[in-house]
């Protein structure tokens, strides 16, 4: 017992952090979040996250400081570091109300926004073949251009993986700020109100709902509202193994760092299972997955979108 005292007491410190205590704030960071989270952040609470996600986040500031001190020896007076918050109020029932926001930085000669975000891999591999920030990221820039009187932000994406950043110019939009700022009063009214939005999404399994603490409580009922988005040829209860292993695979795929080896791993693990259930052939969600034996009785499974 006495090697895990170590390991609690780190994970306890971690915990104990002030940055690590989750509370809602009305902050510029949080324009781009769907405007039902930040309702619900207040009426229900906010789910404090696990220890990883403390770490990302924690690793996410350092790295924000290590690229400002780059930026201030790279680009000396042209690169201005806030020292300071800027403000902006928005309108609600009870009158203008206050965000505050901190950006990352302003480069003079272009007259524009600095705004740095880490991010992994596949979300930089996203970003680079859609040669679009995310909307979110725009939003809540888009903000601190406003605040400061500037039309240009230009984003940096830096991959936690590699090392490797992508930059990209966007001019800052007033009409979005608008419409941003509206979005933070009718939060407040909705709040006031004890009411929430309607859900601005329609599937769970998509971004920006992935990581939502909320999800559940959000999307009860989804499959009477919207259509049973998990329905598969098989009787789930009784396949509850295979029925998992399949949604976590389609759900994933586009996400996976090393797509070629985990796919086979995936397939392997679904062809195995359908062995062991006597099935050659299941349908899930949008997808049939059919399984034929090849040599040794290697299971090979092929899949397609269904018809």
């Amino acid at each position: 017992m006495e090697f895990f005292q170590p390991i609690e007491k780190i994970a306890q410190t971690i915990k104990g952090l002030p940055e690590n205590e989750w509370t809602f704030e009305y902050r510029m960071s949080a324009g781009g979040e769907c405007q039902r989270k930040m309702e619900f952040d207040q009426i229900r609470g906010i789910t404090q996250p696990d220890i990883s996600v403390m770490i990302k986040t924690m690793s996410g500031t350092y790295l924000h400081e290590m690229w400002q001190h780059i930026m201030v020896a790279a680009l000396g007076d042209d690169f201005q570091s806030a020292e300071s918050e800027v403000e902006l109020e928005f309108p609600t029932k009870d009158g203008m109300k206050k965000v505050m926001g901190h950006p990352d930085g302003v480069i003079g000669s272009l007259g524009a926004i600095w705004e740095l975000k880490t991010v992994t891999d596949a979300t930089f591999q996203m970003i680079g073949n859609n040669d679009d920030p995310i909307q979110a990221h725009y939003e809540q820039a888009n903000l601190y251009a406003h605040a400061l009187g500037l039309d240009k932000i230009w984003f940096q994406y830096f991959n936690r993986n590699s090392g490797a950043s992508m930059y990209i110019m966007r001019p800052a939009s007033i009409d979005l700020a608008v419409l941003t700022l509206k979005k933070f009063g009718n939060v407040y009214d909705n709040v006031k109100a004890g009411v929430v939005s309607p859900r601005t999404y329609t599937n769970p399994e998509d971004s920006p709902c992935w990581f939502c603490s909320h999800k559940e409580h959000c999307y009860e009922g989804y499959e009477k509202e919207v259509g049973d988005m998990t329905s598969v040829s098989l009787d789930t209860s009784k396949f509850e193994e295979l029925y998992r292993d399949a949604k976590f695979y389609w759900h994933n795929r586009k996400e996976r760092l090393d797509a070629e080896k985990r796919e086979a791993e995936f397939r392997k693990r679904i062809g195995e299972q359908m062995i062991r259930m006597g099935h050659n052939g299941v349908t899930i969600g949008e997808y049939a997955a059919t399984l034929k034996l090849g040599k040794n009785k290697n299971p090979i499974v092929t899949v397609k979108e269904a018809k």
